[in-house]
């Protein structure tokens, strides 16, 4: 991981004046803005965390290819970030025949 908080983004530091991500927006325009912002701050943890709640709200809803298309997204974010919920993202792709398991260990 770099400077930047990841990897993916060699090189770019944060966007200044911008704390992070407190909280999950409660409707989809603000969580638009959210992931935007994220991404100009090449936050990956904040990204996999905005990602995964998109999942979270289309998989409620029944869109399964939206919800497989915005755990990928969080998963892939989530291993740039080095965060645990890599693991739990990656069994929800399994669960959808999306992904392979994770390698044990």
């Amino acid at each position: 991981m770099t400077a930047s908080g990841c990897s993916c983004f060699p090189g770019v530091s944060s966007v200044p004046g911008f704390s992070g991500v407190s909280g999950v927006p409660d409707d989809l325009a603000a969580l638009e803005a959210a992931l935007l912002a994220a991404h100009a701050r090449r936050d990956c943890d904040a990204l996999a965390t905005l990602y995964a709640a998109a999942a979270d709200r289309m998989e409620r809803r029944g869109e399964i290819d939206a919800t497989c298309f915005f755990l990928t997204q969080a998963f892939v974010f989530a291993l740039e970030a080095g965060a645990e919920r890599a693991a739990e993202l990656n069994r929800r792709l399994v669960a959808y025949g999306r992904a392979w398991p994770l390698p044990a260990g």
